[in-house]
């Protein structure tokens, strides 16, 4: 029997960048180990014909009689695309599906995916024991650590598997079947801001430890909070074969309590070293300490992830963080000063959240914009304790619903909606008037990069807190607004406009035609959905354009529970066809960007909205890749 895992497409074009899926790559390494034969259908690296296609013609070609696919909650609709594509084949397959979002709701997730079986939790030695069955021909209904569908359709859950206690057990992943060579070749600078430090990065993720004890409010672990953490030995023979037999220069440790153990992380640090490896790290703000911090950069160390989520005591008590805003503070410090980078969220809308809480924490960011630390809305993913409160509270009506709309942020707070509305207004307000642009920035193309069939650039900045010149080769850009970029000598973030690259300013001149037409025409505008305003302003500047002389009306959003929220000082209103035809009649329409915004404009159309009415800030042609 050969089984068929398949990776779910997470982006948009050939040459993105995404997270390499290591818990799939386990699997593979698992089936292969145990004499399976495997075979492997990396969606990300395949975009000749839809999903739905590549995927009958792999099964097809190759055979497949099981097709073994996973993620998160948030990959819903992409693992509903492989699991139609396996239902639409011509041979007859069992569907096994795993990762958070099986853990997370075991029976809802795997009859709407239409499963025959799904593993809860860690899938090692239940893929293994899964696997073996099928092939044997044995019954595999009654394996710990799954759920299978009864020919009636019924959902029956299994016992729970107990967790691997030695994960030197488990194998390194399969990075060979996953197309791991393109994976490397498409990296970039301008990827992501962990890469600007290289100009050709190789990056690589290992896990070093799993799960967390503790118990955060809005996290999930679908492996359960017991910490367990694998040798070292074992760590660097992952890394050996990492730097030997696929050149990586950059590496991203997997563990959620890196510093816990402060023994350990001496004797990693030591090890570490030799390989001279950019690397990064997650850590703690209670676990910080000036010679750890030393310690670390000596030997590689360029950022570090924290969590931090708000510096209001009432809100980090809420959410059981177990951290202090005086702990926040030092250690964000402290890594400025020795020259580590710093990536960070506050994370607004947990029930205890007020406008009071909530001004604290945006009053603390204006303090000390400099850290460059994301301000965004707490969600609510399936299997968190927030989760668990909206259904209770009944925000959540739906499940599936929820899941299907992308998982949004709602009001868990005590606040009306318009007073919800407004922490975010502020923090949007907060982050537009303390930007803190690189200085003398240029950018000069160097001809086209084939891998990501784009222009490819040298971009030379200084950076506004260290005055150090860096220049960044192989860099590209395809997004009107501005983005982040790290300084490769104190590592610390600025600003960029993308006005700078030559190629966005000629491909943007239809739209910036389309809105002088609004502006000179002083026809009422309405914006939609409720997104990125930052973007939308950094978008008009580069195009030329004064939000000031756009004649806003509105904010429209499916979501009919943010009516009556601002957004810059607008009121917002359910995107429906009612208010389309009766608010915002004879409104022209600007879609801001979004991941949905060609949904949104044939939906515009449907309403009767005339295309000429209607610009979008992520259009189709903006995007399309040019090609030599």
């Amino acid at each position: 029997m050969k089984f068929l895992i398949v990776i779910p497409r997470f982006i948009d074009r050939l040459g993105d960048y995404y997270d390499f899926p290591l818990g799939l790559a386990i699997i593979s390494a698992v089936l292969k180990r145990d004499g399976h034969a495997v075979e492997v259908l990396n969606l990300n690296h395949c975009f000749t014909e839809d999903v739905g296609e590549q995927l009958r013609q792999a099964i097809d070609e190759r055979g497949a009689g099981v097709v073994c696919c996973g993620g998160l909650s948030a990959h819903y609709h992409a693992i509903m695309d492989v699991v139609n594509g396996a239902r639409g084949a011509e041979k007859d397959v069992t569907l096994i599906l795993g990762g958070g979002i099986i853990s997370s709701e075991p029976e809802l997730m795997t009859a709407e995916l239409d499963a025959d079986y799904a593993v809860i939790g860690e899938g090692e030695l239940t893929m293994a024991d899964l696997a073996r069955a099928l092939s044997a021909g044995e019954d595999a209904t009654q394996l710990l650590g799954t759920l299978h569908k009864t020919a009636s359709g019924r959902v029956i859950r299994n016992a729970p598997r107990p967790n691997i206690e030695d994960l030197n057990y488990v194998p390194f992943p399969d990075y060979e079947g996953f197309g791991v060579d393109d994976y490397l070749s498409f990296q970039r600078p301008s990827d992501n801001v962990y890469m600007n430090v290289q100009d050709e990065p190789r990056l690589l993720p290992v896990i070093l430890s799993r799960s967390c004890p503790y118990q955060c409010t809005f996290c999930f672990h679908p492996l359960g909070n017991k910490y367990r953490r694998s040798s070292l030995d074992n760590f660097f023979d992952q890394v050996d074969v990492l730097v030997k037999k696929y050149k990586i220069n950059m590496l991203a440790v997997l563990d959620e309590l890196f510093s816990l153990n402060k023994e350990n992380m001496i004797e990693f640090c030591e090890r570490m070293k030799p390989y001279n490896l950019k690397w990064i790290a997650q850590l703690r703000v209670d676990q910080v300490s000036r010679e750890m911090l030393e310690m670390l950069k000596d030997c590689g160390l360029f950022y570090i992830s924290y969590g931090l989520e708000s510096t209001s005591e009432v809100v980090l008590k809420s959410m059981k963080k177990h951290i202090t805003a005086k702990q926040i503070e030092d250690a964000l410090a402290l890594s400025r000063e020795i020259g580590i980078g710093i990536q960070g969220n506050f994370i607004f809308g947990d029930p205890a959240e007020t406008l009071v809480t909530a001004r604290e924490t945006i009053d603390w960011w204006e303090k000390h914009y400099f850290y460059h630390i994301n301000l965004t809305a707490l969600i609510p993913y399936p299997g968190s304790q927030v989760y668990d409160y909206c259904l209770e509270q009944g925000l959540i009506q739906d499940k599936m619903e929820f899941v299907k709309k992308g998982c949004p942020s709602l009001n868990m707070t005590a606040l009306n909606n318009i007073d919800y509305g407004t922490i975010y207004a502020e923090a949007r307000d907060a982050q537009a008037k303390n930007r803190q642009f690189a200085k003398n920035i240029s950018a000069v193309q160097t001809g086209h990069d084939s891998y990501k069939a784009a222009h490819a650039y040298s971009l030379t900045m200084t950076c506004p807190h260290c005055d150090t010149v860096n220049v960044y080769n192989n860099f590209s850009c395809n997004e009107l607004g501005a983005f982040k970029i790290v300084c490769r000598h104190c590592h610390q973030r600025s600003d960029v406009p993308s006005s700078y690259f030559e190629h966005l300013n000629t491909r943007w001149k239809p739209v910036a035609a389309a809105l002088k037409k609004i502006v000179d025409s002083s026809a009422p505008v309405s914006l939609t959905p409720v997104g990125d305003v930052l973007n939308f302003n950094d978008g008009l500047l580069a195009l030329g354009i004064d939000v000031d002389s756009l004649n806003l009306q509105y904010v429209l959003d499916y979501d009919v529970n943010k009516e009556g929220q601002t957004l810059m000082n607008l009121p917002v209103l359910h995107r429906s066809p009612k208010n389309l035809a009766e608010k915002c009649k004879g409104h022209s329409f600007l879609i801001l960007p979004c991941e949905n915004h060609q949904r949104i404009y044939e939906e515009l159309l449907r309403c009767g909205v005339e295309k000429g009415r209607i610009v979008s800030f992520v259009s189709p042609e903006a995007y399309e890749p040019e090609r030599p």
